[in-house]
């Protein structure tokens, strides 16, 4: 199980997209300051056996399961 959080603020400066003169073609302006907030839950699980029918031969089998807090999603 790992939970994670992460707050934090990011600042932005404007893009200045020139031409091959050296001439403005576009500005981008940003908001000046955003606040950030990310919190999540992942929780892994894994069991795995073997089997050994003799001394030359055995059979290993295995699942997982995790789920991802972020998105939500489970494989």
């Amino acid at each position: 199980m790992l939970h994670s959080r992460y707050d934090g603020q990011s600042t932005s400066r404007p893009v200045l997209v020139e031409r091959a003169d050296g001439t403005l073609a576009r500005r981008l302006d940003f908001p000046q300051s955003q606040t950030q907030e990310s919190r999540s839950t992942d929780v892994a699980l894994f069991a795995q056996d073997r089997v050994q029918a003799n001394a030359r031969w055995y059979v290993e089998f295995g699942g997982r399961l995790d789920r991802d807090g972020v998105v939500g999603a489970s494989t």
